[in-house]
């Protein structure tokens, strides 16, 4: 008897061990691995890398600031005037700023810039003139090309993209998606003093100096750049930069003497 008592608690010892079934027995726990049970996905959580940021001004610095240039009028006086400025110069008496100075930033691999997003700007002819008279976008975007005045403009494009459209009344509007990169000039066939002047690019580094030669250029990779500046009375100019995250540098750029051969893109 005694044998077969000591046979039936070591039977149960085993059985304990080998099943997990004591007090402090671990119980095991449903596996996310188990073959033919679909996986989750997991979602990574990405932290955007830190840029930095450019605030810089453009100003004239010669001793006599230019005017800009005045055009007689043939065309539709009696809406127009009998002259009308260019724009060309348009400069700040106080601050000298150069407003109109169309500036981007350039390296290797820029034109690669991933998820560029579209713009959408609306190009008026108002008051006979081209409002805006310079501006930025990126690839993709869309011109709505709109007239405003009651007399017949037309919307012609030299140089980067290429087209023509008539708007012949006030309300007029048609849309173009512009792919062309570089720099484009617009013009009005019947009114030969109104310009306006767009560039395109394949990233987002890039502004217009406003009233007082102040332009911003936000989110930009840290490291090394060119800064190009370009203005239609102007020559280009090309400054090296660097910039460094979390920090604006505030580049001052200057134009000593205007060159009258620089008109056309």
């Amino acid at each position: 008897m005694d044998r077969v008592l000591a046979k039936a608690a070591a039977f149960v010892w085993v059985a304990v061990v080998f099943c997990g079934c004591g007090e402090d027995a671990v119980q095991p726990q449903p596996s996310e691995s188990q073959p033919g049970k679909p996986q989750p996905i997991e979602s990574a959580q990405t932290t955007p890398e830190p840029t930095g940021a450019i605030e810089g001004t453009v100003r004239f610095v010669g001793q006599t600031i230019p005017i800009s240039t005045m055009v007689p009028v043939g065309a539709d006086p009696q809406y127009c005037g009998h002259q009308h400025s260019k724009e060309d110069y348009v400069i700040d008496a106080d601050s000298r700023g150069i407003r109109y100075v169309i500036v981007h930033l350039k390296r290797r691999g820029l034109k690669d810039w991933p998820d560029t997003k579209p713009g959408h700007l609306v190009l008026d002819n108002k008051d006979c003139r081209f409002e805006p008279h310079a501006a930025v976008l990126t690839v993709g975007s869309t011109i709505e090309l709109r007239n405003s005045d009651t007399i017949f403009h037309t919307t012609h494009a030299y140089f980067g993209a290429s087209f023509n459209f008539a708007l012949p009344e006030k309300g007029s509007s048609v849309t173009y998606v512009i792919q062309e990169t570089g720099l484009t000039q617009i013009r009005c066939d019947k009114h030969g003093w109104m310009n306006a002047f767009i560039r395109v690019d394949r990233h987002p580094l890039h502004a217009v100096s406003d009233a007082q030669g102040r332009f911003n250029i936000s989110g930009v990779p840290p490291g090394q750049y060119t800064l190009v500046a370009w203005h239609e009375k102007f020559d280009k100019m090309e400054t090296p930069i660097v910039v460094q995250a979390g920090k604006t540098e505030q580049p001052e750029l200057t134009y000593p003497i205007p060159n009258e051969n620089q008109v056309s893109p």
